[in-house]
C-alpha cells in the first residue's frame, strides 16, 4: 500500500510554539498515470515551546561547520583534522536528536504520534511531506524521529506551506535528457560526479564545464531537460530565503538570476533537480516558486567524498528502477559508513518536493508506459503493419491460451495438483478477517491436571477422564445454570457405578443432553455410546480426515448402507448434528436431515462430491460439507472444570447456551490437525461445527461451497487466455514478468475475496494458467517473427 503523509506546520516560534496538523492518504494511479490522493484520515496536535532544541541545533550547526572538513561550501587553503573537534561535533548532534525526539514525545503532540501508529503499517511505502516556512525545521534532522525510523519504506521531503502545479508535456521518447553543470570545482572533485553520470543507461547528459553565464541560459531555454543536475561549491542565506550556485571561477547566480531559463525548462518538462552541493534550502526554496516537481539538495556543507558517495548510490537505485523516495533513502543510509569520519553524513540529502506532482520515476521521465490505462491507448492509437495479420495473431493468442488452459484442467483432473490446491486453500481460510466467539457456545474444558485430578482408573477401560461423582456433580451445577444443551463429548461405553443413581437418572430422564459414540467409518473400532442414554440423544463424533491428515470437512450424517448392524454405534446423525438440531427446531425451525439433501428452513446444506473445489476422488460418503471454521482457533468462551464445579462461573455465560464437555489434555489422543490450528482438541472441532451449522441457519453466514468442475474448467481457461495476451502484447520479458505477477496479483485477491464469502474458487490452477500461457505465447511468437525475418 503506497501512503502520503502530511506533517504540517504552522506559523509558531521556538518559544512559543507550533500547531501541527497531520494528514493520511492514500495514494493510487489514476488512467493518466498520475497519483491521486484520498485523504483517509486528519488530526491536529502542537509542539510546545522549546528554545532548548533552537540551542541544541545551534550548536549542532556550530560544531559541524567548524569540523574543517573539506566541503563543496567553499575550497579551504588548510585541511583540519582535529579528534576532539569531530567529538564535539558528534556529542551534540547526539544532544540535537535527543532533544527532538523529547519534543517529538510532548503530550500535546501524542494526538499526532497516535494517529500515526494507528493507521500507518510497516510494511507500507509512506512518502512524507513536512510542511513549514520556518529556516529551522527545514534544518532539523527529521530522520532520526524515532516513529519515522520504524517505517523502512518511509522518507520524509520537505515543500513550502503554498505550491502550485504546472502544465508540463509528457512526451514518449527513446533516452532521458540531462544537464549537467559541472561549476568552480577548487579544492573538490567534481570530475567523481561526471564519470557516475556517463555510466547512466537511456540518458544522454550534457556536460558544461565551469559555463558562462550566457551558455548556461542558452541551454536552458534551446533544449528540454527532464533532469538538471549541479555539481560545485554553492551557498544559502542562513533563513534559507535565496541560494547561490558558482557556476565558474569568478561567477556566481541566483536562482532570480535565472529565473525565465528555468521556468522555461519547467514548462518544456523539467522534473528532476539535484544539487549535489553544499547547503541547498535556499536554492530549493526558490526553485519551488518556479514548481519544479521536485529536488535533491543538502542541509548543509557536504564533504566531497560525502556527496560523490550519496550520488553514486543515489542514481545507481534509482536508474535500476527503484522510485525516487527509495532511491533517496537508501542512498542517505548508505552514507552511515562513512560517519567515522565524516559525522552526520546521513543527515544532510533531502527531498524538496512539489505535492501536486507525482514523485518522479526513470521510465516515467522517459514517458513510457507504467499504467493499464496507458497501454491499452497505446495498443489502440497503434498503425498494425497488416490488419488480416493483426486479426490472424490475436486468434493465436486465443487459441493458445485456450489449448494451455484446457491442457491445465486435463492434468488437474488426474488430481496432480490436489495437494497444493488443499495447501492453498488452507491459506486462504488462514488470511480471513476475524470473526466474533459465538455467544450461543460454551466449552467446558478438561484440562491434564483436571483429566488426572477429577479421573480415576476403571478395571475393565483403563483411565476415564472424569469418575462417575465428578460427573454428575458437574452436569447437577451446569443445571442449575439452566443451559439449552449439553453436549458430553466423552466416551462412557460403561455402566455407571451402582452409588451414582443420581448420574443415571441424569442420563436417562435429562432430555438437553446429548452423547456421543463412534462408528467405524475411519476403520477404527466402534465405540458404544453410554448404556443409559436413549439413542435419539446420541451422536457419533468419526471426523473424516484428508490424505495430508488435515481436518477440513464435516461429516453429517451417514447413510444406511454404511452402517454396519453389527456395531454398537448405529447412530446415523453426528453429535454436531443432534445438537445443531435439537437447538435450531427449539427455534420454530424445519430442519430435514433426509438424503440426498441436507435442508434448514430454505436453507439448503452445499454437500460434498468427490470433484467439489480442488479434491479429487474424495471419498463423500455419507453427507458431507466443508467445515467453515470461525476464524479463531475457538469458536466460543471457554471455562475450566474447575470452576464450573466450583461454582465460579457466571451464570449468564451459561444460561441458554449449548455447552460442550470435553478433554483438551494431548494425552487423551483426541487432537486433530486442522488448516487453522495444527492440534484442535476434538470438543472445540465439535464447536465449530455445530457454530457453522446455527450461523448459517440464524445469522446467513456463508457455508463454504465451490462452483461445478465445468464453471471451474472456464474460469481456469479464460485466466489462461488473459495469460497468453500479455504474452502476445509484451515481449520485453521483465515487463512480460510483472504483468503476469499483477494479473496473478490480481486472481489471489479475487480469490480471498471469494473465501470470505464462502466460495472455494481454483488458485493454484489458474495461476498456472496465467503464467505457463503468457510464457508459452511469447517464445511462440518470438519463434514466429524469427521465421519470418529469416523468410524474407
Amino acid at each position: 500500500m503506497s501512503k502520503l503523509v502530511f506533517l504540517k506546520i504552522s506559523e509558531g516560534s521556538f518559544e512559543q510554539g507550533f500547531s501541527v496538523t497531520l494528514q493520511i492518504g492514500e495514494e493510487q494511479a489514476d488512467q493518466a498515470g498520475q497519483l491521486v490522493y484520498r485523504l483517509t484520515a486528519e488530526v491536529i496536535g502542537k509542539l510546545p515551546p522549546s528554545p532548548g532544541l533552537l540551542q541544541s541545533h545551534q550548536r549542532w550547526q556550530s560544531r559541524y561547520r567548524h569540523l574543517g572538513i573539506q566541503s563543496r561550501l567553499h575550497a579551504p587553503k588548510v585541511q583540519v583534522t582535529n579528534v576532539s573537534i569531530t567529538h564535539d561535533c558528534e556529542c551534540a548532534a547526539q544532544e540535537l536528536s535527543d532533544r527532538l525526539n523529547e519534543w517529538l514525545r510532548s503530550e500535546s503532540f501524542r494526538p499526532i504520534r497516535e494517529k500515526w501508529l494507528e493507521q500507518l503499517s510497516v510494511q507500507d511505502n509512506i512518502r512524507v511531506i513536512l510542511q513549514s516556512d520556518h529556516p529551522v525545521m527545514q534544518r532539523l534532522p527529521w530522520q532520526v524521529w524515532d516513529v519515522l525510523e520504524r517505517y523502512k519504506h518511509a522518507e520524509l521531503a520537505l515543500s513550502a506551506p503554498s505550491y502550485d502545479r504546472t502544465n508540463r508535456p509528457i512526451a514518449t521518447k527513446p533516452r532521458i535528457q540531462i544537464l549537467a553543470i559541472l561549476g568552480n570545482s577548487q579544492g573538490i572533485d567534481v570530475q567523481a560526479d561526471r564519470r557516475f553520470l556517463e555510466q547512466l543507461p537511456e540518458a544522454d547528459v550534457r556536460f558544461l564545464v565551469e559555463p558562462s553565464r550566457q551558455t548556461l541560459n542558452d541551454h536552458l531555454w534551446q533544449q528540454s531537460w527532464d533532469i538538471l543536475f549541479f555539481a560545485g561549491h554553492s551557498t544559502s542565506e542562513a533563513n534559507n530565503s535565496s541560494g547561490a550556485i558558482k557556476i565558474n571561477q569568478t561567477d556566481s547566480l541566483t536562482i532570480a538570476q535565472l529565473k525565465y531559463a528555468l521556468r522555461n525548462a519547467v514548462d518544456r518538462g523539467l522534473s528532476l533537480a539535484i544539487f549535489n552541493s553544499c547547503d541547498g534550502l535556499g536554492l530549493a526554496h526558490n526553485l519551488a516558486e518556479l514548481h519544479i516537481p521536485q529536488m535533491i539538495v543538502m542541509r548543509e556543507p557536504i564533504p566531497d567524498r560525502v556527496a560523490q558517495t550519496f550520488l553514486k548510490a543515489f542514481i545507481t537505485t534509482f536508474a535500476h528502477g527503484q522510485t525516487l523516495y527509495r532511491s533517496v533513502r537508501e542512498a542517505r543510509e548508505q552514507l552511515q559508513g562513512l560517519e567515522h569520519q565524516f559525522p552526520c553524513a546521513t543527515w544532510l540529502p533531502v527531498i524538496c518536493q512539489n505535492p501536486t506532482e507525482s514523485p518522479a520515476t526513470w521510465q516515467g521521465l522517459k514517458g513510457q508506459i507504467t499504467t493499464i490505462a496507458e497501454a491499452a491507448e497505446s495498443l489502440s492509437q497503434a498503425k498494425p503493419l497488416a490488419t488480416g495479420r493483426s486479426r490472424v495473431g490475436w486468434w493465436q493468442a486465443i487459441g493458445l491460451g485456450l489449448l494451455i488452459g484446457l491442457s491445465i484442467v486435463g492434468v488437474r483432473s488426474t488430481g496432480a495438483l490436489q495437494a497444493w490446491e488443499l495447501a492453498a486453500y488452507d491459506q486462504t481460510l488462514r488470511m480471513r478477517p476475524p470473526e466474533p466467539l459465538d455467544d450461543r457456545l460454551l466449552i467446558v474444558t478438561i484440562d491434564e491436571a483436571e483429566r488426572q485430578t477429577y479421573g480415576e482408573a476403571h478395571p475393565e477401560f483403563g483411565w476415564i477422564s472424569l469418575s462417575d461423582r465428578v460427573l454428575n456433580q458437574l452436569l447437577q451445577q451446569l443445571e442449575t445454570y439452566r443451559p439449552r444443551l449439553i453436549g458430553l463429548d466423552l466416551y462412557r461405553d460403561f455402566p455407571i457405578a451402582t452409588d451414582q443413581a443420581s448420574l443415571t437418572r441424569q442420563f436417562q430422564q435429562n432430555s438437553n443432553l446429548v452423547a456421543v459414540c463412534k462408528a467405524r467409518f475411519l476403520g477404527d473400532d466402534s465405540i458404544a455410546p453410554p448404556p443409559d442414554i436413549p439413542l435419539d440423544r446420541v451422536g457419533f463424533s468419526d471426523f473424516v480426515v484428508d490424505e495430508d491428515d488435515r481436518l477440513r470437512r464435516h461429516l453429517l450424517t451417514m447413510t444406511p448402507e454404511l452402517i454396519d448392524p453389527g456395531i454398537p454405534c448405529t447412530s446415523p446423525h453426528a453429535f454436531s448434528v443432534q445438537l445443531a438440531t435439537r437447538y435450531l427446531q427449539a427455534q420454530g425451525l424445519v430442519v430435514d436431515r433426509s438424503a440426498p439433501s441436507w435442508q434448514i428452513a430454505n436453507l439448503t446444506l452445499p454437500l460434498l462430491q468427490p470433484f467439489s473445489g480442488g479434491y479429487w476422488q474424495a471419498d463423500t460418503q455419507g453427507q458431507q460439507i466443508l467445515l467453515n471454521y470461525r476464524m479463531n482457533t475457538r469458536p466460543a468462551s471457554q471455562v475450566s472444570l474447575t470452576d464450573v464445579i466450583s461454582g465460579q462461573v457466571n451464570p449468564e455465560i451459561v444460561r441458554n447456551r449449548i455447552v460442550f464437555i470435553g478433554v483438551t489434555a494431548k494425552s487423551a489422543g483426541d487432537v486433530w490437525q486442522t488448516p487453522i490450528d495444527q492440534q484442535m482438541p476434538g470438543v472445540v472441532v465439535q464447536a465449530h461445527m455445530v457454530s457453522q451449522l446455527l450461523s448459517a441457519a440464524l445469522d446467513n453466514r456463508s457455508l463454504l461451497w465451490s462452483w461445478s468442475n465445468l464453471v471451474e474448467g472456464i474460469w481456469i481457461t479464460l485466466w489462461a487466455i488473459v495469460g497468453s495476451g500479455c504474452g502476445w502484447l509484451i515481449q520485453r520479458l521483465v515487463r512480460l514478468g510483472l504483468s503476469l505477477l499483477l494479473a496473478s496479483g490480481l486472481l489471489i485477491g479475487l480469490c480471498w475475496v471469494m473465501m470470505v464469502i464462502g466460495g472455494w474458487i481454483p488458485l493454484v490452477p489458474t495461476v498456472m494458467a496465467i503464467a505457463v500461457s503468457g510464457l508459452v505465447t511469447r517464445g511462440y511468437r518470438r519463434v514466429g517473427r524469427r521465421s519470418s525475418k529469416q523468410s524474407s
